[in-house]
Parts: C-alpha cells; sequence; structure tokens
C-alpha cells in the first residue's frame, strides 16, 4: 500500500446489485440483472470479465452510469448456483463487501475481515471514457456495445495503517475507493 503495507488477500468479494444508464435528457434506463446481484470474487483471475446486466435502448446520446454496490442477497437457488463462493459464502451473504488476509509490514502482521453492509451509488461520467463526448448508440450496431465496469482493488486498503486501525475507518475507506475508483470502459 501506500503505507508501506503489504496485503495478502485471502478472500476479498464486492457485490454489484444494479445499474442505470442515463440519456444526456434525464431519461434513466435499468439493466436487466441476468442472476440478480453480483458478488465479483477479486481472487478470480484479474481482468477476467462477467456479464451482469443488460439493456435493449432506442438511439440516443447517454451521459452517466450509475452503479449501484450493495448487500448480496441471492433471489433464489439459482442465484446461489451462479455465484459460487465456496466456504465464504455466509460472510459474503447479506454483505456489500467482505474482506479477509492479513497486512504485514517489517515485523508486523495484522489479521483482519471485514464486511460492510452498507447501499452506495456511484455515478460514472461517460463522456469520461467516451472521447469527450457522451456515448451515442445509433441502434443500427451490429453487434451491442458492451460495458466493462471496473474498480481499482488494490487501492483499498491505501491510506491504511493496519497498526490501530479500526474496523470503521476501514470499512469508511473501502466505500470512499469504491466510489473514487469505480470505472466503465467500453
Amino acid at each position: 500500500t501506500d503505507e508501506g503495507w503489504t496485503i495478502y488477500l485471502q478472500a476479498g468479494y464486492v457485490t454489484t446489485t444494479h445499474a442505470t444508464l442515463r440519456e444526456c435528457s434525464g431519461t434513466a434506463v435499468d439493466f436487466d440483472a441476468h442472476w440478480g446481484a453480483l458478488p465479483e470474487n477479486l481472487g478470480g483471475t484479474d481482468l477476467d470479465l462477467h456479464s451482469f446486466a443488460a439493456v435493449d435502448v432506442e438511439a440516443g446520446s447517454f451521459c452517466e452510469l450509475t452503479v449501484e454496490y450493495g448487500p448480496f442477497v441471492p433471489s433464489g437457488d439459482a442465484t446461489a448456483r451462479a455465484h459460487d463462493m465456496g466456504e465464504h459464502g455466509d460472510s459474503v451473504e447479506g454483505n456489500t463487501f467482505f474482506f479477509q488476509g492479513v497486512a504485514q509490514k517489517g515485523e508486523v502482521s495484522v489479521e483482519f475481515e471485514i464486511t460492510g453492509d452498507q447501499a452506495i451509488a456511484v455515478d460514472v461520467d461517460l463522456s469520461s471514457v467516451m472521447n469527450g463526448g457522451p456515448l451515442v448508440v445509433e441502434a443500427n450496431e451490429a453487434f451491442p456495445i458492451d460495458l466493462t465496469l471496473s474498480k481499482t482493488y488494490d487501492r483499498f486498503f491505501d491510506g491504511i495503517d493496519f497498526d490501530g486501525i479500526t474496523d470503521d475507518d476501514l470499512r469508511g475507506n473501502i466505500m470512499a475507493v469504491l466510489e473514487l475508483e469505480t470505472r466503465v470502459n467500453y
């Protein structure tokens, strides 16, 4: 981390619950999640993509995407099977995020396990990734337009001194990083 701690993450999950695309005129278009909320395993293959949701839209210009993170609540057996969380299922269920690991700095080693059930909505300006303008959909594209949501997971513990940190401080930092580091690419 920026504080000199080496983090050994044994488990890390962040749950995306919803996404909304906003036309520049202000009209909101909700995505339909394929299997409900997505508890993303951050220990999976780096840059591995998971299909979360889809929506058909008419031609238009879209200026913003709202990404919602919130507690994972399975909406039935199919949802639970779609998201294998192994031994961590009980810790992920009902939480927005779950992290378990060890932080080391020199001879100091601090084990941590942190959950948070707060919901957060992050508004992402699409013009920042669309060459300075909105996302334009002509509705005659040969292939669907794919938007990729990402979060910079290696920043969750920046600014944290694990020697004396409280759970509330750690939760607050994780929520702040989700808000600051959620990105959309296309």
